[in-house]
Protein backbone atom coordinates (compact mmCIF):
# COMPACT_ATOMS: atom_id res chain seq x y z
CA UNK A 1 0.00 0.00 0.00
CA UNK A 2 1.23 3.75 -0.51
CA UNK A 3 0.88 6.09 1.59
CA UNK A 4 0.48 10.18 0.99
CA UNK A 5 4.30 11.57 1.30
CA UNK A 6 2.24 14.43 3.67
CA UNK A 7 1.24 11.97 6.15
CA UNK A 8 4.37 9.83 6.35
CA UNK A 9 5.78 13.29 6.52
CA UNK A 10 4.03 14.57 8.83
CA UNK A 11 4.27 11.30 10.84
CA UNK A 12 8.26 11.36 11.04
CA UNK A 13 8.17 15.17 11.68
CA UNK A 14 6.06 15.00 14.74
CA UNK A 15 6.28 11.74 16.00
CA UNK A 16 8.59 11.48 19.20
CA UNK A 17 11.38 9.65 19.23
CA UNK A 18 11.03 5.91 20.23
CA UNK A 19 7.20 6.43 19.68
CA UNK A 20 5.01 4.55 16.99
CA UNK A 21 6.25 4.27 13.16
CA UNK A 22 9.20 6.31 11.77
CA UNK A 23 11.13 6.71 8.45
CA UNK A 24 14.67 5.55 8.49
CA UNK A 25 17.30 6.78 6.23
CA UNK A 26 16.56 3.43 4.00
CA UNK A 27 13.36 4.84 3.14
CA UNK A 28 13.26 5.79 -0.79
CA UNK A 29 11.52 8.52 -2.70
CA UNK A 30 9.53 7.09 -6.13
CA UNK A 31 9.36 8.92 -9.08
CA UNK A 32 6.04 9.95 -8.65
CA UNK A 33 7.49 12.05 -5.18
CA UNK A 34 5.44 9.13 -3.08
CA UNK A 35 7.61 7.41 -0.25
CA UNK A 36 8.17 4.24 -0.69
CA UNK A 37 7.98 2.57 2.77
CA UNK A 38 10.93 -0.22 2.77
CA UNK A 39 11.65 -3.12 5.13
CA UNK A 40 12.85 -0.35 7.60
CA UNK A 41 9.46 0.94 8.41
CA UNK A 42 8.34 0.12 12.36
CA UNK A 43 4.85 -0.11 13.40
CA UNK A 44 3.51 -0.45 17.33
CA UNK A 45 1.78 -3.59 17.81
CA UNK A 46 0.26 -4.57 21.30
CA UNK A 47 2.84 -3.77 23.94
CA UNK A 48 5.07 -1.35 21.27
CA UNK A 49 7.48 -3.95 20.85
CA UNK A 50 11.57 -2.86 21.20
CA UNK A 51 9.56 0.50 21.91
CA UNK A 52 8.89 -0.94 25.82
CA UNK A 53 12.32 -1.36 26.45
CA UNK A 54 13.14 2.06 25.50
CA UNK A 55 10.50 3.99 28.03
CA UNK A 56 10.96 1.56 30.50
CA UNK A 57 15.08 1.41 30.92
CA UNK A 58 15.46 3.41 33.54
CA UNK A 59 13.15 0.93 35.29
CA UNK A 60 15.98 -1.62 34.14
CA UNK A 61 18.66 -1.20 36.88
CA UNK A 62 21.01 -4.58 35.93
CA UNK A 63 21.02 -2.69 32.12
CA UNK A 64 21.89 0.68 33.45
CA UNK A 65 24.77 -0.51 35.44
CA UNK A 66 26.15 -2.51 32.45
CA UNK A 67 25.56 0.74 30.19
CA UNK A 68 27.51 3.11 32.57
CA UNK A 69 30.18 0.85 32.96
CA UNK A 70 30.18 0.66 29.45
CA UNK A 71 30.24 4.05 28.88
CA UNK A 72 32.77 5.04 31.44
CA UNK A 73 35.19 1.70 30.35
CA UNK A 74 34.47 0.70 26.92
CA UNK A 75 37.42 -0.69 26.39
CA UNK A 76 38.11 -2.59 29.41
CA UNK A 77 34.74 -3.91 30.77
CA UNK A 78 35.20 -7.43 28.90
CA UNK A 79 38.59 -7.58 30.50
CA UNK A 80 37.91 -6.94 34.09
CA UNK A 81 38.65 -10.36 36.26
CA UNK A 82 35.58 -11.74 37.97
CA UNK A 83 37.22 -11.34 41.27
CA UNK A 84 37.30 -7.19 41.05
CA UNK A 85 33.83 -6.97 39.22
CA UNK A 86 32.30 -6.05 43.07
CA UNK A 87 34.91 -3.21 42.98
CA UNK A 88 33.43 -1.71 39.57
CA UNK A 89 29.95 -2.05 41.10
CA UNK A 90 30.27 -0.30 44.15
CA UNK A 91 32.02 2.60 42.26
CA UNK A 92 28.95 2.93 40.23
CA UNK A 93 26.37 1.92 42.54
CA UNK A 94 27.98 4.70 44.94
CA UNK A 95 27.94 7.06 43.12
CA UNK A 96 23.92 7.05 42.28
CA UNK A 97 23.88 6.82 45.52
CA UNK A 98 25.24 10.14 45.99
CA UNK A 99 23.38 11.69 42.68
CA UNK A 100 20.35 13.05 42.66
CA UNK A 101 17.72 11.38 44.53
CA UNK A 102 15.58 8.44 42.42
CA UNK A 103 13.48 6.37 44.62
CA UNK A 104 13.35 3.65 42.19
CA UNK A 105 17.05 3.05 41.60
CA UNK A 106 18.12 3.36 45.08
CA UNK A 107 15.35 0.70 46.06
CA UNK A 108 16.67 -1.40 43.17
CA UNK A 109 20.56 -0.85 44.41
CA UNK A 110 19.55 -1.60 48.29
CA UNK A 111 17.75 -5.21 47.08
CA UNK A 112 20.83 -5.50 44.49
CA UNK A 113 23.47 -4.57 47.53
CA UNK A 114 21.71 -7.34 49.54
CA UNK A 115 22.31 -9.90 47.60
CA UNK A 116 26.37 -9.08 47.47
CA UNK A 117 28.84 -10.52 50.49
CA UNK A 118 28.71 -8.39 53.03
CA UNK A 119 32.33 -7.58 52.42
CA UNK A 120 31.39 -6.36 48.41
CA UNK A 121 28.71 -4.28 49.52
CA UNK A 122 29.03 -0.23 48.69
CA UNK A 123 30.52 1.58 51.67
CA UNK A 124 27.61 4.13 51.82
CA UNK A 125 25.24 0.67 51.70
CA UNK A 126 26.88 -0.85 54.73
CA UNK A 127 26.69 2.18 56.94
CA UNK A 128 23.47 2.57 56.19
CA UNK A 129 22.35 -0.64 57.64
CA UNK A 130 25.24 -0.43 60.45
CA UNK A 131 23.28 3.04 61.60
CA UNK A 132 20.27 0.85 61.60
CA UNK A 133 21.77 -1.60 63.74
CA UNK A 134 22.66 0.43 66.66
CA UNK A 135 19.78 2.46 66.38
CA UNK A 136 17.30 -0.51 67.21
CA UNK A 137 20.08 -1.82 69.68
CA UNK A 138 19.50 1.58 71.70
CA UNK A 139 15.97 1.46 71.17
CA UNK A 140 15.76 -1.65 72.50
CA UNK A 141 17.94 -0.88 75.53
CA UNK A 142 15.76 2.45 76.51
CA UNK A 143 12.71 -0.30 76.27
CA UNK A 144 14.57 -2.74 79.08
CA UNK A 145 15.55 0.55 81.62
CA UNK A 146 13.28 -0.95 84.17
CA UNK A 147 13.83 -4.27 83.81
CA UNK A 148 15.12 -6.19 86.66
CA UNK A 149 18.43 -8.92 86.87
CA UNK A 150 16.83 -11.76 86.82
CA UNK A 151 13.25 -10.49 84.81
CA UNK A 152 12.90 -11.01 81.66
CA UNK A 153 13.64 -7.81 78.93
CA UNK A 154 10.54 -6.60 77.24
CA UNK A 155 12.60 -6.28 73.87
CA UNK A 156 15.51 -9.57 73.94
CA UNK A 157 18.52 -8.67 71.66
CA UNK A 158 17.33 -11.63 69.66
CA UNK A 159 14.41 -9.38 68.38
CA UNK A 160 17.33 -6.64 67.21
CA UNK A 161 19.51 -9.18 65.72
CA UNK A 162 16.14 -10.90 63.70
CA UNK A 163 15.46 -7.64 61.77
CA UNK A 164 18.71 -8.32 59.97
CA UNK A 165 20.22 -11.36 58.16
CA UNK A 166 22.04 -13.93 59.77
CA UNK A 167 24.64 -14.35 57.10
CA UNK A 168 25.14 -10.24 57.82
CA UNK A 169 25.47 -9.98 61.56
CA UNK A 170 29.22 -10.63 61.60
CA UNK A 171 30.23 -8.14 59.70
CA UNK A 172 27.72 -6.08 61.03
CA UNK A 173 29.04 -6.60 64.68
CA UNK A 174 32.31 -6.02 63.91
CA UNK A 175 31.75 -2.40 61.88
CA UNK A 176 29.07 -1.58 64.58
CA UNK A 177 32.37 -2.20 67.32
CA UNK A 178 34.84 -0.82 65.01
CA UNK A 179 32.16 2.96 65.01
CA UNK A 180 31.65 2.67 68.73
CA UNK A 181 35.36 2.31 69.55
CA UNK A 182 36.40 5.60 67.08
CA UNK A 183 32.98 7.44 68.51
CA UNK A 184 34.39 6.99 72.20
CA UNK A 185 30.56 7.67 73.81
CA UNK A 186 30.51 4.21 75.19
CA UNK A 187 32.87 2.26 77.05
CA UNK A 188 32.79 -2.02 77.64
CA UNK A 189 30.30 -1.66 80.24
CA UNK A 190 27.64 0.58 77.99
CA UNK A 191 28.09 -1.93 75.11
CA UNK A 192 27.50 -5.11 77.10
CA UNK A 193 24.16 -3.62 78.28
CA UNK A 194 23.76 -2.07 75.02
CA UNK A 195 24.06 -5.95 73.51
CA UNK A 196 21.97 -6.91 76.66
CA UNK A 197 24.51 -9.47 78.24
CA UNK A 198 23.52 -8.09 81.59
CA UNK A 199 20.25 -9.91 81.01
CA UNK A 200 21.87 -13.37 79.87
CA UNK A 201 22.10 -14.59 83.62
CA UNK A 202 23.35 -18.43 83.95
CA UNK A 203 23.30 -18.49 80.12
CA UNK A 204 25.86 -15.84 79.24
CA UNK A 205 27.98 -18.08 77.63
CA UNK A 206 25.07 -18.96 75.07
CA UNK A 207 24.83 -15.71 73.74
CA UNK A 208 25.73 -15.09 70.08
CA UNK A 209 26.42 -11.17 70.85
CA UNK A 210 29.03 -12.44 73.55
CA UNK A 211 31.96 -13.29 71.08
CA UNK A 212 31.34 -9.73 69.22
CA UNK A 213 31.62 -8.20 72.44
CA UNK A 214 34.90 -9.26 73.27
CA UNK A 215 35.52 -8.04 69.88
CA UNK A 216 34.85 -5.18 71.15
CA UNK A 217 36.84 -5.18 74.34
CA UNK A 218 39.91 -6.08 72.67
CA UNK A 219 39.87 -3.74 70.18
CA UNK A 220 38.99 -0.92 72.93
CA UNK A 221 41.85 -1.96 75.20
CA UNK A 222 43.77 -1.63 71.87
CA UNK A 223 42.43 1.51 71.07
CA UNK A 224 43.00 3.28 74.92
CA UNK A 225 46.22 1.45 75.73
CA UNK A 226 44.45 -0.64 78.14
CA UNK A 227 45.21 -3.63 80.30
CA UNK A 228 41.81 -4.73 81.95
CA UNK A 229 40.89 -8.49 81.38
CA UNK A 230 37.91 -10.09 80.27
CA UNK A 231 37.63 -10.73 83.81
CA UNK A 232 37.43 -8.01 85.16
CA UNK A 233 35.09 -6.40 82.95
CA UNK A 234 32.79 -9.14 83.83
CA UNK A 235 33.13 -8.66 87.01
CA UNK A 236 31.51 -5.15 86.88
CA UNK A 237 28.10 -6.98 86.00
CA UNK A 238 28.70 -10.69 87.50
CA UNK A 239 29.93 -12.60 90.35
CA UNK A 240 32.55 -15.26 90.70
CA UNK A 241 29.78 -17.65 91.58
CA UNK A 242 27.29 -16.30 88.26
CA UNK A 243 30.46 -16.68 86.06
CA UNK A 244 31.31 -20.27 87.03
CA UNK A 245 27.23 -21.00 87.08
CA UNK A 246 27.05 -19.69 83.40
CA UNK A 247 30.52 -21.64 82.46
CA UNK A 248 29.28 -25.20 83.73
CA UNK A 249 26.21 -24.49 81.11
CA UNK A 250 28.79 -23.84 78.56
CA UNK A 251 32.16 -25.63 79.19
CA UNK A 252 33.32 -25.69 75.47
CA UNK A 253 32.80 -22.35 74.84
CA UNK A 254 35.43 -19.96 73.43
CA UNK A 255 34.74 -17.07 75.59
CA UNK A 256 34.15 -19.75 78.84
CA UNK A 257 37.18 -20.95 78.44
CA UNK A 258 39.32 -17.80 78.35
CA UNK A 259 37.53 -16.97 81.21
CA UNK A 260 38.87 -19.81 83.19
CA UNK A 261 42.35 -19.11 82.52
CA UNK A 262 42.00 -15.74 83.45
CA UNK A 263 40.34 -16.95 86.46
CA UNK A 264 43.36 -19.49 87.52
CA UNK A 265 45.88 -16.71 86.61
CA UNK A 266 44.08 -13.89 88.97
CA UNK A 267 43.99 -16.50 91.47
CA UNK A 268 47.97 -17.33 90.86
CA UNK A 269 48.44 -13.93 91.51
CA UNK A 270 46.00 -13.62 94.40
CA UNK A 271 48.23 -16.49 96.11
CA UNK A 272 45.13 -18.56 96.40
CA UNK A 273 46.28 -21.97 96.58
CA UNK A 274 44.01 -25.21 95.79
CA UNK A 275 42.88 -25.82 99.03
CA UNK A 276 41.36 -22.25 98.94
CA UNK A 277 39.55 -23.62 95.95
CA UNK A 278 38.36 -26.41 97.25
CA UNK A 279 36.79 -24.61 99.88
CA UNK A 280 35.55 -22.13 97.73
CA UNK A 281 33.49 -24.88 95.78
CA UNK A 282 32.60 -26.54 98.42
CA UNK A 283 33.53 -29.52 97.56
CA UNK A 284 34.87 -30.37 100.87
CA UNK A 285 30.67 -31.06 101.22
CA UNK A 286 30.76 -33.15 98.73
CA UNK A 287 31.77 -36.51 100.86
CA UNK A 288 31.58 -39.11 98.50
CA UNK A 289 30.35 -37.88 95.48
CA UNK A 290 33.36 -35.56 94.78
CA UNK A 291 34.30 -36.32 91.05
CA UNK A 292 30.59 -36.08 90.35
CA UNK A 293 30.94 -32.52 91.44
CA UNK A 294 30.40 -29.86 88.41
CA UNK A 295 33.15 -27.55 89.58
CA UNK A 296 35.49 -30.53 90.12
CA UNK A 297 37.35 -30.49 86.87
CA UNK A 298 38.17 -26.88 86.80
CA UNK A 299 39.68 -27.43 90.46
CA UNK A 300 41.75 -30.25 88.95
CA UNK A 301 42.37 -27.52 86.11
CA UNK A 302 43.26 -25.22 88.61
CA UNK A 303 45.61 -27.71 90.82
CA UNK A 304 47.39 -28.97 87.72
CA UNK A 305 48.17 -24.91 87.06
CA UNK A 306 49.63 -24.37 90.93
CA UNK A 307 51.77 -26.59 90.87
CA UNK A 308 53.12 -25.79 87.31
CA UNK A 309 53.68 -22.18 89.00
CA UNK A 310 55.55 -22.90 91.96
CA UNK A 311 58.58 -24.30 93.28
CA UNK A 312 58.67 -28.03 94.34
CA UNK A 313 58.76 -27.28 97.73
CA UNK A 314 55.45 -25.79 97.47
CA UNK A 315 53.24 -28.40 95.44
CA UNK A 316 50.22 -29.94 96.12
CA UNK A 317 49.02 -33.67 96.11
CA UNK A 318 45.48 -35.18 95.71
CA UNK A 319 45.90 -37.35 98.82
CA UNK A 320 46.77 -34.65 101.30
CA UNK A 321 44.05 -32.55 100.22
CA UNK A 322 41.49 -35.75 100.24
CA UNK A 323 43.26 -36.35 103.63
CA UNK A 324 42.39 -32.75 104.83
CA UNK A 325 38.85 -32.23 103.94
CA UNK A 326 37.44 -35.85 103.09
CA UNK A 327 39.06 -38.31 105.22
CA UNK A 328 36.10 -40.79 105.99
CA UNK A 329 34.97 -40.83 102.28
CA UNK A 330 38.50 -41.34 101.02
CA UNK A 331 38.98 -45.30 100.68
CA UNK A 332 35.11 -44.94 98.88
CA UNK A 333 35.93 -42.62 96.60
CA UNK A 334 39.04 -44.80 95.40
CA UNK A 335 37.05 -47.93 95.70
CA UNK A 336 35.06 -46.50 92.76
CA UNK A 337 34.31 -48.40 89.17
CA UNK A 338 36.11 -46.35 87.00
CA UNK A 339 32.84 -46.34 84.38
CA UNK A 340 31.02 -44.35 86.95
CA UNK A 341 33.28 -41.45 86.96
CA UNK A 342 33.66 -38.73 84.72
CA UNK A 343 35.91 -39.34 81.70
CA UNK A 344 37.31 -35.49 82.22
CA UNK A 345 38.32 -36.15 85.16
CA UNK A 346 39.11 -40.30 85.47
CA UNK A 347 42.88 -39.33 84.35
CA UNK A 348 43.86 -37.31 86.85
CA UNK A 349 42.61 -38.90 89.13
CA UNK A 350 44.30 -42.40 88.38
CA UNK A 351 47.59 -40.05 87.72
CA UNK A 352 47.55 -38.41 91.45
CA UNK A 353 46.74 -41.96 92.80
CA UNK A 354 49.46 -43.84 90.73
CA UNK A 355 51.71 -40.89 91.70
CA UNK A 356 50.59 -41.00 95.44
CA UNK A 357 51.95 -44.82 95.45
CA UNK A 358 54.99 -44.00 93.70
CA UNK A 359 55.78 -42.05 96.27
CA UNK A 360 54.55 -44.36 99.37
CA UNK A 361 56.88 -47.14 97.89
CA UNK A 362 60.33 -44.75 97.12
CA UNK A 363 59.99 -43.41 100.46
CA UNK A 364 59.60 -46.69 101.79
CA UNK A 365 62.09 -48.31 99.54
CA UNK A 366 59.52 -50.96 99.57
CA UNK A 367 60.38 -54.57 97.68
CA UNK A 368 59.73 -56.19 94.60
CA UNK A 369 57.84 -58.71 97.17
CA UNK A 370 56.03 -56.03 99.01
CA UNK A 371 54.33 -54.90 95.78
CA UNK A 372 53.47 -58.24 94.31
CA UNK A 373 51.63 -58.55 97.91
CA UNK A 374 49.80 -54.71 96.87
CA UNK A 375 48.87 -56.36 93.14
CA UNK A 376 47.35 -59.32 94.94
CA UNK A 377 44.91 -57.96 97.84
CA UNK A 378 43.76 -55.86 95.18
CA UNK A 379 42.36 -58.02 92.90
CA UNK A 380 40.06 -55.75 90.79
CA UNK A 381 41.07 -53.80 88.01
CA UNK A 382 38.16 -51.71 87.36
CA UNK A 383 38.55 -49.39 90.28
CA UNK A 384 40.20 -45.97 90.15
CA UNK A 385 42.80 -47.38 93.00
CA UNK A 386 42.71 -50.71 90.83
CA UNK A 387 44.03 -49.41 87.72
CA UNK A 388 46.49 -46.84 89.87
CA UNK A 389 48.25 -50.00 91.29
CA UNK A 390 48.95 -51.41 88.24
CA UNK A 391 50.13 -48.53 86.27
CA UNK A 392 52.42 -47.22 89.67
CA UNK A 393 53.28 -51.51 90.47
CA UNK A 394 54.39 -51.71 86.65
CA UNK A 395 56.89 -48.31 86.71
CA UNK A 396 58.03 -49.19 90.12
CA UNK A 397 59.00 -52.57 89.58
CA UNK A 398 60.75 -51.81 86.01
CA UNK A 399 62.48 -48.79 88.26
CA UNK A 400 64.34 -51.49 90.66
CA UNK A 401 68.04 -52.40 90.14
CA UNK A 402 68.29 -56.21 88.59
CA UNK A 403 69.49 -58.88 91.18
Amino acid sequence: MRLPCVLIFFASATRPEGVGAHVEPSDVVTSDGRFEVQRHLRVQEGAHGDDVDERTNSFNFGEEIISSAEKLEPTTLNSIPRDSAPDTFKRLAESLLEGPSDSTIKSTLKRTAEMMAPEDRPAKFRETVENEFLTEARNAKSLNMDTKKGEEPQKPFSFVMEKFKEEDLGTLFEEANEHLVKMNKDDPKGVFELYQLNFAGDKLFEQPQLSYWVHFLDLYNGYHKLTRTLLSRLLDSYSMDDLFTAIRKAPNNEVALRVEDEIKEFWLSEHHTPDDAFTFFNLDKTKDTLFDDPSFPFWTSYFTYYNSKVPETSKVSLDVVLEKYLRPYWYNLLEKEKDKIPAVVLPFVEKEVKKMLLKFWNGKGASEKFVQSNLRDESNVNTVYGSALRQAAHEYLQSLPMV
